[in-house]
């Protein structure tokens, strides 16, 4: 595939999949083999992880930056906006409105997603959504 291509994929995963949580289209572009920042967790490992953000912030969304390609790689930075509606990592839900970034970079071989290296800053979410500690 092109460099062109490549990002047209990687843009389908930002819009169908991680903004309108459209977890069947992981069947349709990503590898039945995908790793993700060297693991392999499959689609189904990857449906998981989606399905466990937006169950935590059900308004979840990201808003990318440019999209950077080269060869089978496509790589962007994002910002994430969601509600914390749902328990994440343990902290019950505050209905705090939180903001995050992060990069993702995809490797795409024959039209489907192979492989990622994902990174988000878990410490900004976790930040936003804990309760302030008393000083005295």
């Amino acid at each position: 595939m092109s460099e062109a291509q490549n990002k047209a994929l990687a843009q389908r995963i930002v819009d169908e999949i991680l903004n309108q949580h459209d977890l069947s289209v992981i069947n349709e572009i990503f590898s039945p083999d995908f790793r993700s920042n060297g693991r392999h967790i499959g689609r189904e490992g990857f449906k998981h992880a989606v399905a466990g953000w937006v169950n935590s912030f059900p308004d979840f969304r990201l808003t990318v930056g440019p999209l950077i390609a080269e060869r089978d790689l496509v790589g962007f930075f994002y910002t994430a906006r969601g509600t914390h509606q749902r328990k994440f990592m343990g902290i019950a839900p505050t209905g705090r409105q939180v903001e995050w970034t992060g990069a993702n970079f995809w490797r795409i071989e024959g039209g489907r997603v192979v492989e990622a290296w994902l990174t988000t800053d878990r410490q900004a979410i976790l930040h936003q959504i804990q309760e302030p500690r008393g000083t005295g």
